[in-house]
């Protein structure tokens, strides 16, 4: 039998293997992901409302025509149109103008717009703190919208 020889070769620390992270890239990688988990689980209204709310739209007659305008600094832009009774979902974050008409009624304009804070952010007091208030800040879950619901007598 002949004997097996093993030959060391000593790194070179300048060259890098293209197809390995490095071991600072991987530890980077696991600090980002841990942080982006944590603000994830320390803002209570986020998690629980989301940045978007649901809001019912009724009317009598039903069946009447709804055009949701997303109101903006310098215009006004179609967001959503349908009939009703009709549920849309908002962005927290913007402010609305619903406009319910129907052929033989008057129409009726009802701004949506910021309401009140959603009661879900105090949960930061207790688990997300400053972090958790700064996330639903920003991502507009900390915002209840109003009024909800919307229901109009169209009158002729």
């Amino acid at each position: 039998m002949k004997a097996a020889s093993l030959t060391l070769v000593k790194a070179n620390p300048e060259v890098k293997c293209p197809d390995q992270p490095s071991v600072f890239s991987l530890k980077r990688l696991g600090s980002s992901m841990a942080l982006c988990t944590l603000l994830g689980l320390t803002s209570c209204a986020t998690i629980v409302s989301g940045p978007t709310q649901k809001i019912k739209i009724t009317s009598t007659p039903v069946e009447a025509n709804v055009t949701v305008k997303k109101l903006t600094v310098d215009q006004e832009s179609v967001f959503w149109e349908g009939k009703t009774p009709a549920e849309v979902k908002f962005n927290r974050k913007e402010s609305y103008l619903v406009k319910i008409s129907n052929k033989g009624y008057k129409s009726v304009e009802v701004p949506v717009e910021y309401k009140s804070m959603n009661g879900w952010i105090w949960g930061n007091l207790f688990i997300g703190g400053l972090v958790g208030i700064i996330v639903d800040g920003v991502s507009g879950a900390g915002i209840t919208l109003g009024p909800d619901p919307i229901s109009v007598d169209l009158v002729k």
